[in-house]
């Protein structure tokens, strides 16, 4: 048999059982997308006055489009994730900065008819924030008050960690269809930047309002689990500050070591809760040393003049303890161009951020 064949009607019969082996495992081509495989294929091959190739050269050449398609994919994939957290998060970011800080990871979970995507994670290195989907059965509308009644975070190696994270629902596209979006904000003292994630989410529940009492009902819409798995394969873009003060933090007598900035979140990071450096001795007053307040309020100072007050802008904070050390952190609700701090105000002290 000739070791060619007429082109056209081998590109004729490609469907996606023949890519089956060239392409992704989780790149599904759709017949238009076929088609474009198609059409830049026998553009490579033709020839004038020519329309025979060698099967491997047209496998070849199938697998090289399949490949560009991907590339391509991946690449489009990663420029909703910023436009998608832009649009939740506010943009105003030097250039790059939010292509950094998004992953193209996506997974995806079915149960009882119910589908959970995940759409885009952006994060940094202590903090991570998901967006994902819940599209329900065809037909079925899902409010803005559907919820899971339980989820949990892993991480690859040890399972459950010492963090802090809520889910709520955002607006989405279209209120009256089939599907509702949620934003899971995380926090930990834990690096998390290269590791894999698993999020596991249960019983899923809606809240509905009773026309006669006014009260509210809840009903179980599935008592199925979604489990996604991902990896945080974002860009770590926090910066490190070296601090070093003594202060003292709700009534304890500790040493801020470092603070840690980036676009989504501030961490502040304490030496022990009885510092070597001031057992057995009187904590110095305000202005000799230390600065004592009820609670920390950490400012930014920007380069424009104006201050940023971290309350004001975070989304979710929370302090993680051990015997050696403590750290509390804010997730902030809109992206800080942090190229734009000039100082980090802690408790009184102004910190430069050079």
């Amino acid at each position: 048999m000739s070791k060619t064949l007429l082109l056209d009607q081998y590109m004729g019969n490609l469907d996606s059982g023949m890519l089956e082996g060239l392409m992704p495992a989780e790149l599904e081509f759709t017949e238009a997308e076929i088609g474009r495989v198609k059409s830049l294929t026998l553009k490579r091959v033709r020839q004038p006055k020519r329309a025979r190739a060698g099967k491997r050269r047209v496998a070849l050449l199938i697998a090289a489009v399949v490949g560009m398609m991907a590339a391509a994919a991946a690449g489009a994939a990663n420029l909703a994730g910023e436009e998608l957290f832009g649009r939740y998060f506010g943009g105003g970011l030097q250039p790059g900065w939010l292509e950094k800080m998004c992953s193209t990871s996506q997974a995806s979970a079915r149960a009882d008819g119910y589908q959970v995507d995940l759409l885009g994670v952006m994060g940094s290195r202590y903090g991570v924030n998901l967006i994902f989907d819940l599209t329900a059965p065809e037909g079925a509308v899902l409010s803005d008050t559907v919820r899971f009644e339980s989820s949990q975070l892993l991480l690859e190696g040890q399972g459950g960690f010492s963090a802090g994270w809520r889910v709520a629902q955002i607006a989405d596209d279209d209120p009256s269809d089939n599907k509702a979006r949620f934003l899971l904000i995380a926090d930990t003292d834990q690096k998390l930047t290269g590791r894999e994630m698993t999020l596991q989410l249960e019983r899923l529940q809606q809240t509905s309002e009773t026309p006669k009492s006014g009260g509210y009902t809840e009903s179980v819409l599935s008592d199925g689990e979604w489990v996604l798995t991902f990896p945080l394969d974002y860009q770590d873009t926090a910066r490190t500050i070296f601090v070093g003060e003594k202060v003292v933090w709700k009534g304890e007598k500790v040493t801020l070591r470092t603070v840690e900035l980036s676009p989504v979140g501030l961490w502040l990071n304490f030496g022990p809760s009885i510092s070597s450096l001031w057992e057995g001795q009187p904590a110095p007053p305000v202005g000799e040393g230390a600065a004592e307040i009820e609670q920390a309020s950490p400012i930014l100072h920007m380069a424009d003049g104006s201050l940023l007050t971290i309350e004001e802008i975070s989304l979710m904070s929370g302090e993680s303890r051990n015997f050696s050390r403590f750290s509390a952190g804010w997730n902030f609700g809109v992206l800080v161009d942090i190229t734009q701090v000039e100082s980090i105000e802690v408790m009184g002290v102004k910190i430069p951020v050079g």
